[in-house]
């Protein structure tokens, strides 16, 4: 037995009433079933669901609820079109030309997982970046790190300069060797920061943006 499917009484089998009843899995807020069917090969003119170029061959087949038509239609808002009804579901056609089948193809990735369409999945689908634009992203992120806690970094630095000092010596500290130990922790901690920005930015891409490998 599948786990959307549960026992009710109903049905007289010897002393109990069994009856399979088939139960969908609640759904989270702003998602829709999308049941992926197999890529299509029509002769009906779409829009790519990226770029809106006009094509008429290439795309995937799914089937939605009826009455999700018209919000599934607002999460794409181009590139599809409605085809024929299949007892409570609908058929809808996505439109891709050649330059983004990538695309479609982490579309087919991010809804295979659960069957479940969002605005947010076609946006991570849509915005999908190459593996040099991904890299390009976690740099900048990682240097607005590196500049957001660069003030921060010194102040503890020049902290941590001054008790080191202190312990060491047990006497006021002339501000030249207050400098060259900020300097020598800088020098002996920068290499991690980077690090720390590098992965923080990688996290911040990963949250937004998928990869086109």
């Amino acid at each position: 037995m599948g786990s959307d499917q549960c026992f009710k009484h109903n049905q007289e089998v010897g002393d109990i009433m069994i009856q399979l009843v088939s139960v969908k899995p609640e759904r989270p807020a702003g998602h829709e079933y999308f049941d992926i069917s197999h890529g299509f090969d029509g002769n009906k003119t779409l829009g790519c669901f990226v770029c809106n170029e006009s094509v008429s061959s290439y795309g995937i087949k799914a089937f939605i609820e009826n009455e999700a038509a018209d919000r599934v239609a607002k999460m794409f808002g181009k590139g599809f079109h409605f085809g024929y009804q299949e007892d409570s579901r609908i058929s809808i056609f996505i439109g891709v030309c050649r330059n983004h089948q990538k695309h479609i193809n982490i579309l087919c990735k991010l809804v295979e997982e659960d069957d479940l369409i969002s605005y947010y999945r076609i946006y991570r689908a849509r915005s999908a970046l190459t593996r040099e634009q991904f890299t390009f992203q976690v740099r900048h992120a990682a240097y607005h790190n590196w500049t957001a806690l660069e003030h921060q970094r010194s102040v503890s630095n020049w902290n941590d300069a001054g008790r080191q000092l202190y312990q060491e010596l047990g006497r006021l500290i002339k501000r030249e060797e207050l400098e060259q130990r900020a300097r020598e922790l800088w020098l002996k901690r920068k290499d991690a920061e980077a690090y720390q920005d590098w992965e923080a930015g990688e996290k911040w891409a990963h949250e937004i943006y998928e990869v086109i490998d």
